[in-house]
């Protein structure tokens, strides 16, 4: 493979995945205080999400930092990305997520599990 051909095609691959990651940092950030508020029935609590975000993502970055001082960076990153992938599995999976938060109801005729969303409008969630 020509090295000319294969670098245009790592620095496409890596444009594209800056610009998507860039875009869901500004899409998470307009959103949260918007889910913020509406989950919690006030807006008193709109920045919660957002700072909760920061706050994990620093005690995050200083266990890893100190993980990575004792196996090395190759193993930190390897330990970090796994995490992630769990974490990211986990949140995906919604009956998990919804049997842990009590997302469980019978309310208006509905039951099973429901989305956040849901669980709020059937009265579920207390404000």
């Amino acid at each position: 493979m020509d090295l000319t051909r294969f670098t245009r095609k790592i620095a496409l691959t890596l444009f594209l995945a800056m610009s998507f990651g860039s875009a869901a940092l500004i899409a998470a950030g307009t959103v949260n205080p918007i889910v913020g508020a509406d989950l919690s029935g006030t807006p008193a609590w709109a920045g919660a999400p957002g700072s909760l975000l920061t706050l994990g993502t620093a005690l995050a970055a200083l266990a890893l930092g100190l993980l990575m001082e004792r196996v090395g960076r190759r193993w930190g990153m390897v330990s970090g990305l796994a995490l992630g992938l769990i974490g990211s599995g986990i949140s995906g999976h919604r009956p998990l997520i919804l049997s842990v938060s009590g997302g469980h109801c019978s309310h208006r005729g509905r039951s099973g599990s429901l989305t956040a969303g849901e669980i709020r409008c059937c009265g579920c969630l207390s404000a």
